[in-house]
């Protein structure tokens, strides 16, 4: 979980908790395919190494890279739009509070 610290400095920044959950979330969501304690990384090195023995932890995380950076781009993307359009984050959640 994050920091109450952080959180309070994050909430004086008029930013609603709803949004401040959203950003964590989404933070904390981007780099879990590429982390070496992803739960599955042992069964698609498993997997992995069947067509090629030289497969490594690394290998697979190189090749799921790309797809991490992809999804930081849309993830982000998004956030901006809820953001600069002001939607709602669920039933009566803002992102910030004007």
């Amino acid at each position: 979980a994050a920091c109450w610290c952080a959180t309070e400095y994050i909430l004086s920044l008029s930013a609603s908790p709803a949004g401040v959950q959203v950003a964590y979330r989404i933070g904390d969501s981007l780099t879990n395919c590429i982390t070496p304690v992803f739960p599955y990384l042992d069964f698609i090195l498993d997997y992995a190494q069947r067509y090629d023995d030289r497969a490594k932890t690394g290998t697979i995380i190189s090749l799921a890279l790309p797809y991490s950076l992809s999804i930081t781009v849309v993830w982000l993307a998004f956030l901006i739009l809820w953001a600069v359009l002001d939607l709602p984050i669920g039933p009566g959640g803002y992102s910030f509070y004007l």
